[in-house]
């Protein structure tokens, strides 16, 4: 059921911070800690927030975003870059970089 669920997903994430780790570690300076839970939470309800939906349907968007949207979803929230998510065909979403107003 859902800690079936939330350790896979824990797991992925887990995967996706250590290649961010390797590549960026910019995202983690001065980071003494990394709440995976934490983590979770915030990318739910970010979904939740610009989906316009309650928390349960939120962790079931999150459930199911492809490999490279929850990839792409974790490093817009680590980054702090702005983003907005797209509904797409058959209720999938697509995680997209809004683009800097800076002149």
């Amino acid at each position: 059921g859902d800690d079936e669920s939330t350790a896979m997903l824990t797991q992925e994430l887990l995967v996706y911070l250590a290649m961010f780790i390797r590549t960026e570690p910019q995202l983690f300076h001065e980071m003494l800690r990394l709440r995976v839970g934490l983590i979770i939470q915030v990318m739910a309800k970010e979904l939740s927030r610009t989906l316009n939906c309650d928390g349960e349907q939120a962790s079931e968007h999150l459930l199911n975003l492809s490999p490279f949207e929850m990839k792409n979803l974790l490093h817009h929230i680590l980054s702090g870059k702005e983003f907005a998510i797209n509904s797409v065909a058959r209720g999938n979403i697509s995680i997209v970089s809004c683009k800097s107003s800076r002149v």
